[in-house]
């Protein structure tokens, strides 16, 4: 009988590529997708900066094209550190990919945020395009530092797990924001409040694009990983004990619940030697999606979604089924 295991934990360095923080390789220091997932939304900051920049240009010169040439560039290079990020975490055994919309789609939340606050500033009032200018110059630095400070809050979760020096950073930022504009004394019909809000709402919108795994389904899926994973310099094959295919489930949470994550391993017998495998102590089975394995299969507790007590019915789940005989701890090979 050959047997051979895999650890649950391993699988979740791929399951997790649909939910952030727990992918990449288990170790010491800030997983590989969180890294990823903060290089995208420093990214995003900069391409802000940059698309503002190319409004308060066209504010001088009213010149069209130069405007959408410099945002179509910003566009350009938002894509190549898209791709860079999900290199470097590729290279470390996480997919980032899944975490998060496309470069192209976050250019597109940026660009379509951009252009309506630029046109709440230009709509109404009596002020000249060099005040406008400096109005659309104060929400470039804002965005930038509201979206920068997102981006190192997923990197420095473990230094500030509440968020709290985040918020004191983005509410510093949006009050110098307040002050520039209230400075400058230009006379628009939309106020600070406002443009404040749709900073705010922008900044939203990137993080839920960035951590939540938007194209993640809210249903039950099930997922087979690759027939090879590399970690931790290794490469291991996710299968169970009798050979067949490997597979897990995961589904996205909703409302305010949707980056809350519940990890569920199942239960199941052990084994170490020929007396104790040969008796099948590998109980559970991943099976098809339709076999009792699958979460879909009745459940109670915290697996049922339509229980008012359950306080998990909105998280994020992952559920990594047993079929090991390892205690979800095991990667070995051995012939009895």
């Amino acid at each position: 009988m050959s047997r051979k295991g895999w650890t649950a934990s391993r699988g979740l360095a791929i399951a997790v590529s649909a939910l952030l923080v727990m992918s990449g390789e288990a170790r010491a220091g800030t997983y590989a997708t969180n890294s990823c997932v903060s290089s995208k939304l420093i990214a995003a900051a900069k391409t802000c900066q940059q698309v503002f920049g190319a409004w308060g240009t066209w504010e001088k010169d009213q010149t069209s094209a130069t405007r959408d040439a410099a945002i179509t560039t910003a566009g350009q290079a938002l894509a190549t550190a898209w791709t860079q990020a999900e290199s470097g975490a590729n290279s470390k055994g996480a997919d980032c990919t899944e975490t998060t919309v496309t470069g192209a789609a976050m250019q597109a939340d940026i660009t379509s945020a951009a252009s309506s606050i630029v046109d709440s500033i230009n709509t109404g009032g009596v002020a000249d395009n060099a005040c406008r200018q400096k109005l659309i110059a104060a929400a470039a630095t804002a965005c930038q530092k509201l979206l920068k400070a997102e981006g190192k809050l997923v990197t420095g979760l473990k230094k500030d797990p509440g968020g709290a020096k985040r918020d004191a950073l983005q509410s510093k930022t949006l009050a110098a924001f307040t002050s520039t504009w209230t400075k400058d004394n230009c006379t628009v019909s939309t106020t600070s409040q406002d443009v404040a809000s749709q900073l705010s709402a922008l900044d939203s919108t990137a993080v839920a694009h960035t951590i939540v795994s938007p194209t993640v389904s809210d249903a039950w899926t099930m997922i087979t990983p690759p027939a090879q994973v590399k970690y931790n310099g290794k490469t291991l094959a996710p299968m169970c004990t009798d050979g067949s295919q490997y597979v897990y489930f995961a589904k996205k949470g909703s409302g305010n619940d949707v980056n809350k994550l519940l990890v569920y391993y199942y239960g199941g017998g052990a084994c170490w030697d020929y007396e104790t495998c040969s008796f099948g102590a590998e109980t559970a089975t991943t099976g098809p999606d339709d076999s009792p394995a699958s979460p879909k299969s009745p459940h109670t507790g915290f697996a049922d979604p339509n229980n008012p007590a359950n306080p998990f019915a909105t998280w994020s789940q992952v559920a990594v089924p047993y079929c090991t005989g390892d205690v979800h701890w095991g990667n070995a090979t051995a012939t009895y």
